[in-house]
């Protein structure tokens, strides 16, 4: 099944840099790939080093969304519980109605150090580390609240209404933290 044109549209339309720009990979190995450049500031290592941006693979297999996708840092380091040694988010399935960029918003917080999924712990080195620090000033890494998108769907009015006659239904609101 894999991913929609719909969805292949409304990964590729972020590319203002706020907070990532996602753009088409190569697919010739029957995946879906796009890299996605995440602009947050983060831990890269338990110094703690910082960085800025952060270099990601996200992977659709034909089977999506039966199969979850993969996230996977590319060529860079990262230090955090929820990501392996090798570089996979742990914690990358679709979550109940989630959007793909609701998907993507919970990947920025993940990398803020504003959420850690305790249940998904890759990195016990990374866990212990930030369970000794978490009451400092180094969380959360980027205090920016980034928001996400209202959910718009087009709809007739009725039957009998004009064909260029439509309905701007908005479906979700504005999150502000």
């Amino acid at each position: 099944m894999s991913i929609t044109q719909m969805q292949r549209e409304e990964l590729l339309s972020f590319n203002d840099g706020n907070p990532f720009i996602i753009t088409q990979k190569d697919n010739s190995d029957g995946n879906e790939k796009f890299g996605v450049l995440v602009f947050v500031r983060t831990i890269s290592s338990p110094k703690p080093e910082y960085t800025s941006s952060i270099p990601l693979l996200l992977s659709f297999s034909p089977a999506f969304p039966i199969e979850p996708a993969t996230i996977q840092l590319d060529q860079c380091q990262f230090f955090h519980p929820n990501f392996t040694d090798d570089g996979y988010w742990v914690d990358a399935e679709l979550r109940n109605e989630e959007s793909l960029f609701e998907f993507l918003m919970r990947l920025v917080r993940v990398l803020q150090y504003k959420d850690i999924n305790v249940k998904h712990i890759a990195n016990r080195n990374a866990m212990a580390w930030y369970n000794s620090h978490k009451n400092t000033d180094l969380f959360p890494t980027d205090a920016i609240n980034y928001s996400a998108k209202p959910r718009i769907s087009i709809h007739k009015i009725n039957e009998n209404a004009q064909a260029d006659r439509i309905q701007l239904i908005q479906i979700g609101a504005i999150h502000y933290e």
